[in-house]
């Protein structure tokens, strides 16, 4: 969903919305997809950009990374930031110094149009822990899952993510060695 924010109110806006979050890599090889997410944000005109103020609630289909079961993982969390818009729009707001600490929460953008969907993404891929594993949505790894994956005999779509970086490997290796022996 875009949003043009040089429509913005010199009051501010206050918008509570569901929006679209596009699938996203996590991590080496897993493809995390969000279910829509709910936002609610508030934006207002500052001297350093447009102060984007509120929180967000989705949830993520991703593999335990224990057992490789698909979960369904809850992510919500608070976001503060400014949106700094490019262009002639752009040329109105201070710039920020390296040493700002609210230059650490730019989010600069081309043009005056944003994306909430892709901002919520980001936000997402900030708020999900290092890993997940079936403890974290109350539930338990099954025994038999933990012996398949020991086995290697987990379903193709979760071996292929689990061993993506080894098979690009190899295969870089074999194109390596076809190359050479062509010479």
């Amino acid at each position: 969903m875009l949003f043009d924010i040089s429509e913005l109110a010199p009051t501010g806006r206050h918008l509570d919305l569901i929006v679209t979050v596009p699938a996203f890599r996590w991590g080496d090889a897993q493809v995390v997809s969000c279910a829509e997410a709910r936002l609610a944000i508030d934006l207002r005109r500052t001297r350093r950009g447009i102060e984007c103020a509120g929180r967000f609630s989705t949830e993520v289909s991703l593999c335990c990374s224990r057992c490789l079961a698909r979960l369904a993982y809850p992510v919500e969390g608070r976001m503060r930031l400014f949106i700094r818009p490019g262009g002639t729009f752009g040329a109105q707001f201070e710039a920020m110094e390296e040493d700002d600490p609210d230059a650490v929460d730019l989010y600069p953008i081309e043009g005056t149009e944003i994306d909430l969907g892709e901002l919520v993404r980001e936000q997402v891929d900030l708020a999900l822990p290092y890993r997940v594993v079936c403890d974290d949505v109350g539930r338990r790894c099954e025994r038999a899952a933990l012996e398949a994956v020991a086995r290697d005999e987990a379903d193709e779509e979760a071996r292929r993510e689990r061993w993506a970086k080894l098979y690009e490997f190899r295969t870089r290796l074999e194109r390596g060695e076809r190359d050479r022996g062509s010479e």
